[in-house]
């Protein structure tokens, strides 16, 4: 991203830390976290199909993250039906 915006590396993660008190890394997977959300609330996908459409590496990386954000994993996620 920084490459194609012309800015270094360091620059680009102390100016977005400076514009939202957060790293990149974080916004990224909250981004990815919230957009499986509704994934797993709006189709059928599988955990490991969800993963892969967000961008996750691994299922596994996948639910650490989202347990992490959310505070529950993705199938007790979807199994809710208050939907936070």
């Amino acid at each position: 991203m920084a490459k194609k915006l012309g800015y270094d590396k360091a620059y680009l993660g102390k100016l977005i830390i400076k514009n939202t008190n957060h790293s990149f890394n974080y916004l990224r997977n909250y981004y990815r976290i919230h957009n499986s959300c509704q994934l797993l609330q709006f189709t059928d996908y599988s955990i490991e199909k969800i993963s892969i459409k967000t961008g996750y590496s691994s299922p596994n990386h996948y639910e650490r993250c989202f347990r992490q954000l959310m505070k529950t994993t993705p199938t007790k996620y979807r199994l809710n039906k208050e939907y936070n």
